[in-house]
C-alpha cells in the first residue's frame, strides 16, 4: 500500500512537466477555495463578481485581515500619495518621479527585509520580502498613474516603472535573495521526480545543479501584473507552510494562487502538493475525495486515467475491504463521481465501483443487490471480461431457488439486455444447463 501512494506521488508530479494551462482556469473553480477569515471569503467573492480589489488580496492571505487593517493600508499608501502629489509631483520627470518614490517607500515604509514575511507585515512591523515590497510600489504607482509591470525570474521579482517606454528597474531588495520561497529540501525532491519520471536524463541530473535544473524547468523570466503578484503571494505561503509539513493549509494556498495566478508554473507546485495530501489521506471522511476529484481535472493534461483508478483502487481497499464501511464507500462514490468533469474517466470510476461493491455483496451472499451491481458496471463496460465472469457467477447463485422457468426467463432477457455476452462461454454454458 505505502508502494502504491509512492508511486502515485512519482506519477502525478512526474507528469507534471507535461502540464498545459489549456484548461485554463477549470483546474481550480471558486467553489474549490477554502477561506481562512471572512473577510477573506469576502474579498475573493468579489473577485470572482468582478469587483476586484487588489489591496484587498494582498491582505487577505493573513487569517487576522479584516476591515480595519484594510482602512489601515488604505490610508497609509494614499498619506504617501497625497505627500508626493502635494511636492509639485507631476511636474517632475519620469525618472525623477520613480526616484522620488523609491526614497520616500525605502525611507518611511519597508523597515527591515525577511524572506519568510507577508504583505500585511509592513503595515504592522515594516518588514517585507521583495514580492511585498513590489506590491507596494505597485500601489503607488497606480495611484500616481504610472505606468508598470513586475519581472518574475526563478528567485526574484521587482517592478519595472513605464515598461513600454523608459523601463525603469525599481529594485526592492537584493535579486540573489530576494524571492527565495523553495528550500533546498523541496528543490531536491523536485528534482528526483524529475529524474524518476525520466523528464531529464540521468546525465543531466549529474552534470547540472540541483538549483539550475529547478530553475529551468520551474520558469523563465516574464512579466506580470498585480493579480499574478497576488497569486505568486499565495504561492510563497503554500511554501512557507509546506515547509512547517502542513500539507492541507498549504494546498489551500496553492488552489488560491492557481485561481490568481492559472499557469504551468503554478499547477507543477499545485500537483505536488496535492500528491502530498492524497498520500496522507486514510478516507475517513466523505470529503477526503475532493482531492482526488481535483486530481482527475489533470487527465489528459499530464495524469492518466489509470493514475486516479489506481488511487481509487486504494480508496475502495482502506473504506471498503479493511473497514467494511459500505454506506460510507456509496457516499465517497457518489460525491466523486458527481465531482468529475471527463465523461471517460468518470465512467471508469463508476465501472470500478459497481464492480468492487458487487464483490463484496458477494462474500455477504447478497446476491440479488450484487447482481444489480453487475449489471450497472456491465452497462457501461460490456465488453469487460473479469466483469463478465463475475456477472455470471452471480447469476447462478440467484438462480439457486427459481423454477427452470424462471431461469430460462431470466437468461433470455440478460441475453437481450447484454449482447455481448452471446460470445462468454461461461453464460453460454449457464444457459444451456437452464435450457437442459
Amino acid at each position: 500500500m505505502i508502494l502504491q501512494r509512492l508511486l502515485f506521488s512519482i506519477l502525478i508530479l512526474g507528469s507534471s512537466a507535461y502540464i498545459a494551462v489549456a484548461q485554463g482556469n477549470t483546474i481550480v473553480r471558486f467553489n474549490d477555495l477554502t477561506f481562512n477569515s471572512e473577510f477573506e471569503r469576502e474579498v475573493f467573492s468579489n473577485f470572482q463578481e468582478g469587483k476586484i480589489d487588489y489591496l484587498g488580496l494582498f491582505l487577505a492571505i493573513s487569517p487576522l485581515a479584516d476591515k480595519n487593517l484594510y482602512e489601515l493600508a488604505d490610508r497609509k499608501i494614499q498619506f504617501e500619495t497625497d505627500w508626493l502629489e502635494a511636492r509639485n509631483f507631476y511636474k517632475l520627470k519620469d525618472e525623477k518621479k520613480v526616484s522620488r518614490i523609491y526614497e520616500l517607500v525605502n525611507k518611511d515604509v519597508l523597515k527591515l527585509y525577511q524572506e519568510q514575511t507577508l504583505f500585511p507585515d509592513i503595515f504592522s512591523s515594516g518588514n517585507f520580502n521583495c514580492l511585498t515590497g513590489s506590491a507596494y510600489f505597485g500601489f503607488l504607482f497606480s495611484r500616481l498613474k504610472i505606468d508598470f509591470e513586475f519581472k518574475e525570474t526563478s528567485n526574484h521579482v521587482h517592478p519595472v516603472a513605464y515598461p513600454q517606454s523608459l523601463q525603469i528597474k525599481v529594485e526592492t531588495t537584493d535579486p540573489v535573495f530576494g524571492f527565495q520561497y523553495f528550500d533546498t529540501r523541496l528543490k531536491v525532491q523536485f528534482v528526483n521526480y524529475l529524474l524518476n519520471s525520466k523528464v531529464i536524463s540521468k546525465e543531466e541530473g549529474t552534470n547540472t545543479s540541483v538549483d539550475e535544473i529547478f530553475n529551468k524547468y520551474y520558469f523563465p523570466e516574464s512579466s506580470i501584473g498585480l493579480k499574478e503578484l497576488a497569486g505568486l503571494h499565495y504561492l510563497n505561503d503554500a511554501f512557507f507552510n509546506y515547509g512547517k509539513d502542513k500539507f492541507s493549509y498549504a494546498f489551500t494556498q496553492i488552489q488560491k494562487a492557481y485561481y490568481l495566478y492559472p499557469s504551468d508554473k503554478v499547477s507543477m507546485v499545485m500537483l505536488f502538493l496535492l500528491s502530498r495530501n492524497i498520500a496522507e489521506s486514510d478516507y475517513t471522511k466523505v470529503d477526503d475525495v475532493n482531492l482526488l476529484a481535483i486530481a482527475s481535472r489533470f487527465v489528459g493534461a499530464g495524469l492518466t486515467e489509470e493514475t486516479i483508478i489506481n488511487e481509487f483502487n486504494n480508496l475502495t481497499n482502506k473504506v471498503l475491504y479493511q473497514r467494511s464501511q459500505i454506506s460510507l464507500y456509496d457516499d465517497m462514490a457518489k460525491m466523486l463521481i458527481d465531482k468529475m468533469d471527463d465523461n471517460q474517466v468518470r465512467k471508469a470510476v463508476q465501472t470500478e465501483y459497481y464492480f468492487q461493491k458487487g464483490r463484496i455483496l458477494m462474500t455477504t451472499f447478497r446476491v440479488k443487490e450484487a447482481l444489480s451491481n453487475f449489471e450497472l458496471a456491465l452497462t457501461i463496460e460490456p465488453e469487460n471480461i473479469e466483469l463478465q465472469t463475475f456477472t455470471v457467477q452471480s447469476l447462478a447463485f440467484s438462480f439457486s431457488t427459481a423454477s427452470n422457468q424462471e431461469i430460462v426467463n431470466n437468461l433470455e432477457d440478460f441475453e437481450k439486455r447484454f449482447p455481448s455476452m452471446h460470445s462468454n462461454s461461461a453464460f453460454i454454458s449457464l444457459q444451456m444447463l437452464g435450457y437442459l
